[in-house]
């Protein structure tokens, strides 16, 4: 039921959204579609482009290397991502996971101290989306 729940409520303004955002921890990537294979969607360069201009404002803030690329061809496969779906099923083009700090020291329970950075590098990378996106 919620499944079909987020898929109605993403369909419903799928035609007048340019981005979707998943965020996750942790591992400090930035994705791009494709999960399910190690092809590239058809408009890669554009994706990738995107989040490197993202990744560069992000890591600027706090030194925080973001390795940028399809999930598959990073991580390995894993079917079922919402970024594939947001791209493949609802046509929303820009389309990434987030995976934040940190790097496997603390897992999913970054210390308290780490939190409102983590948080001020990851929005300037999501403003950088924004502010490019306006513009098309």
């Amino acid at each position: 039921m919620e499944a079909r729940n987020v898929r109605d409520a993403i369909l419903s303004v799928a035609n007048r959204t340019k981005v979707y955002f998943s965020f996750h921890s942790y591992g400090q990537y930035w994705l791009t579609p494709w999960g399910y294979t190690s092809a590239l969607p058809d408009d890669y360069q554009d994706l990738f482009d995107l989040a490197q201009s993202a990744v560069d404002k992000l890591t600027a803030v706090e030194g925080t290397p973001y390795k940028i690329g399809s999930s598959t061809n990073l991580l390995g496969l894993a079917s079922g991502c919402s970024d594939d779906w947001a791209k493949g099923g609802a046509g929303i083009k820009y389309s990434y996971t987030v995976e934040m700090r940190d790097k496997g020291t603390f897992g999913f329970q970054l210390p308290a101290n780490q939190i409102l950075p983590n948080n001020l590098e990851v929005w300037e990378g999501v403003k950088v989306v924004a502010e490019a996106v306006m513009l098309m």
